[in-house]
């Protein structure tokens, strides 16, 4: 990597860091004025419109940091996704709880176990469940799944 790109990597993860506390502290502003009291339709849309935007830069100052994370190589290691998941499910229970999503989800009994970059892979399933959720209907449900079929693995959400 040349020295540059150092430098590059090292202003974006300041950034990132930088970014992270006011758009935290928004987040928590629109959420405190949200339960204030008793918002007309217009004004619950636009809160909602404002989380959710918050919600994004949060996640791609998210995404931001762990590309300064990585070295260009994959650190690859034994991963189990059923404990990758578990772990998932859990951070994500108070958000499907806000949006009276219910979360089912199959343990295997075995480990399911791949070789892959153990970060790479956690952000994948957070992803995938948190777009369950967040595109769900009140009251929905997300179900997820993980079987092992020999030769590849496969999640079902």
């Amino acid at each position: 990597m040349s020295r540059n790109t150092i430098t590059e990597l090292d202003a974006v993860e300041s950034l990132a860091h930088d970014l992270k506390g006011p758009v935290a502290a928004a987040r928590s502003w629109v959420d405190f004025i949200q339960h204030q009291g008793a918002l007309n339709k217009q004004q619950l849309e636009s809160m909602n419109r404002a989380l959710q935007s918050l919600d994004k830069a949060a996640a791609m100052i998210t995404d931001m940091l762990a590309l300064t994370q990585m070295d260009g190589d994959l650190r690859r290691s034994a991963v189990d996704l059923g404990a990758a998941l578990e772990q998932c499910i859990e951070l994500l229970q108070p958000r499907a709880a806000e949006r009276d999503v219910h979360l089912h989800w199959h343990r295997p009994a075995v480990p399911v176990v791949i070789y892959a970059d153990e970060v790479l892979v956690k952000r994948l399933l957070d992803n995938l469940v948190q777009n369950a959720i967040k595109f769900n209907r009140e009251g929905g449900e997300v179900r997820v799944v993980v079987s092992d079929h020999g030769a590849f693995v496969r999640v079902d959400v």
